[in-house]
C-alpha cells in the first residue's frame, strides 16, 4: 500500500492542546507515525496507511476547536 502524508492545520495554543492532539492521532486507524511541524507549532503531519483523514478531521473538530487538512 501507499503512504500517505497529511497535514491539519490545527488551532494548538499550548503544548497540552499539542499532546492531545498527538494522542487522537495516534488511535486513529493506520497511522504509522505522527508530528508537530509548521512555523507556529500549529500542523499535525499524519504519516499513515489507508488513514481516513475526514474521520481524523472531525476527530480532531470535536476535542480542539478548528481544523483544516492542508
Amino acid at each position: 500500500m501507499l503512504q500517505q502524508k497529511i497535514v491539519i492545520q490545527l488551532s494548538m495554543s499550548c503544548d497540552k492542546s499539542r499532546s492531545k492532539a498527538l494522542t487522537l492521532a495516534a488511535r486513529a486507524a493506520g497511522v504509522t507515525s505522527m508530528g508537530i511541524t509548521g512555523d507556529g507549532r500549529d500542523q499535525l503531519e499524519v504519516v499513515g496507511d489507508g488513514v481516513d483523514p475526514v474521520c481524523l478531521v472531525s476527530c480532531l473538530r470535536k476535542k480542539l476547536g478548528h481544523a483544516q487538512i492542508i
